[in-house]
Formats: structure tokens, C-alpha cells, sequence
């Protein structure tokens, strides 16, 4: 057979095409669905955070022995509390941390590549609690949920600056395992 030039571009659109159609479709065989394919290809830009603009995370219990709570961070400084179990603080609580420290907690999710997660990791195994961040900048909102642990080391990076920026620590306390089996 004579390959032209016009033979190999078809065979290579071809192979484009069958490749991202394996990307796009078995996804949920990686243990992963809802990835924003053409996201990654872009060069992250953040915006500045406004003061209406929020990240937050939930977290729901997973065998009755881990903290189930939310806790949003708005750009303005408020910091919204609501826990569920497992935790010092049951019920709605509000602080509030410095502006620019809110915004700059905003900003750092947009920047380390929040956009490129997919928007769920799927589990091994059931009932093993989830993980939600949601980032709300500019009325642009975006979930990302953990059910497996398996999303990439930003995920616990984030949580990690979530954490310190909220000081939710505070409201989480140190709850004996055996009161959570009883709540």
C-alpha cells in the first residue's frame, strides 16, 4: 500500500480521536468520572478572590467514626461552621479570620490547579465517608468529591490550608471513638 501524505493525517486524526474518546470514556475504570480533559491543557489563571467568593469542605462520616462537618471560608473573612458528628462542635458556628488571609486561602486553590481535578474520585470499597471542596470565585462554581482517598496529594494539601486558615481544629476537638459509635 502507498501512504500519502493525506493517509497519514487521516490515521493520525484517527488516533487522536480513538485517544481521547479512551480518556473521555473509561475514566470511571481509573477509579475516576467528570475530569475537565481540555481544562489541562490551558495554563491556570487565577483571579483575585472577592469578598462573596468561598472555598468550603465537607466531610460526612464514614462507619460512624470519623467527623462529619462542613465549614466554608468566604473572601470577605466569615468562616461558617455546621458539625454533624464526631466532633467537639455540634451545630452552626461562625468566625472570622483576616480578609486577606480569606482571599489568599481562595486564590491558593485556584492557583495549585483545583480546576484541573476531576470532579469525583471513586471508592474501593462503600462507606468510606466523602470528602467535598467546592471553590465559588467570580459565580464560578466547582465540587470536587473524595470517596476513596484517591485523589492527587492537592486534595490533602488543600484540606491541610483549609484547615489552618479556619482554624477548624477548634471546633473539631478531640472526640473518643467510642462517643462517635454512640452519636
Amino acid at each position: 500500500m502507498h501512504w500519502t501524505k493525506w493517509s497519514w493525517l487521516a490515521s493520525a486524526g484517527v488516533l487522536v480521536v480513538l485517544s481521547v474518546a479512551w480518556v473521555l470514556f473509561s475514566s470511571e475504570l481509573l477509579g475516576v468520572s467528570n475530569c475537565p480533559i481540555l481544562t489541562r491543557l490551558r495554563p491556570v489563571q487565577v483571579v483575585l478572590a472577592g469578598e462573596a467568593d468561598y472555598a468550603e469542605m465537607e466531610r460526612e462520616p464514614a462507619m460512624g467514626l470519623f467527623p462529619a462537618f462542613r465549614v466554608r471560608v468566604q473572601g470577605n473573612g466569615l468562616v461558617d461552621w455546621d458539625g454533624e458528628r464526631c466532633v467537639a462542635t455540634i451545630g452552626r458556628r461562625e468566625a472570622r479570620i483576616d480578609p486577606q488571609d480569606a482571599k489568599a486561602l481562595i486564590e491558593r486553590f485556584e492557583s495549585r490547579g483545583f480546576c484541573r481535578l476531576c470532579g469525583n474520585y471513586l471508592p474501593d470499597a462503600t462507606d468510606v465517608g466523602a470528602r467535598r471542596f467546592t471553590l465559588s470565585v467570580r459565580g464560578q462554581r466547582q465540587d470536587v468529591i473524595d470517596q476513596s482517598r484517591r485523589a492527587p496529594e492537592i486534595f490533602d494539601d488543600l484540606y491541610g490550608d483549609l484547615e489552618r486558615a479556619a482554624h477548624f481544629d477548634r471546633w473539631i476537638g478531640d472526640v473518643p471513638e467510642q462517643h462517635c459509635r454512640l452519636q
